[in-house]
């Protein structure tokens, strides 16, 4: 029953939402987790951008079911440059920054849709879910939704952040 409601919940909050929702992503050779990760998101944002920096296996494939806005980028040893490629490509007014090995959990975008509507900052933090080669996960909360906006980029080699 619980999940009845949430369901009609998202598609009320979905029908009536007043912004375009963007996700964010850079992958390479993730193709174990990719089906995952865009399966928790696919239903809920207004488009994907992936970028892939140099993936040998099924990434660009997988990806390419949920998304047309896949782009190359060559891997200069930053992933702050590769993160500010893949969200110069967005057109949402909010985007999202996810890993690959990163899912949503469920329910998370009933709270994420509300942010936006009824908040008053311009980013914020939510549980994010990492996928574990066991199969297991563990929760991070960094900053993953904010603003799309021409002065909001990543910065850092390795743990780039907003």
């Amino acid at each position: 029953m619980q999940q009845l409601f949430e369901e009609g919940k998202k598609k009320s909050i979905a029908k009536h939402k007043t912004f375009k929702l963007s996700v964010s992503m850079i992958v390479k050779n993730e193709e174990r987790y990719l089906p995952q990760c865009l399966d928790s998101i696919k239903d809920f944002v207004d488009e994907i951008i992936i970028t892939d920096t140099g993936s040998v296996d099924k990434s660009k494939e997988i990806c390419s079911k949920y998304t047309d806005k896949l782009y190359d980028y060559k891997w200069d040893d930053s992933f702050a440059n590769a993160r500010n490629n893949s969200l110069s490509k967005c057109t949402g007014d909010w985007v999202i920054s996810l890993d690959a090995d990163e899912v949503i959990p469920t329910g998370t975008f009933l709270y994420i849709y509300d942010l936006i509507l009824n908040g008053i900052g311009d980013a914020y933090i939510f549980p994010i879910r990492n996928l574990m080669q066991d199969g297991s996960y563990s929760i991070s909360t960094t900053t993953r939704l904010f603003k799309n906006k021409p002065f909001v980029r990543f910065k850092g080699r390795v743990h780039a952040t907003v």
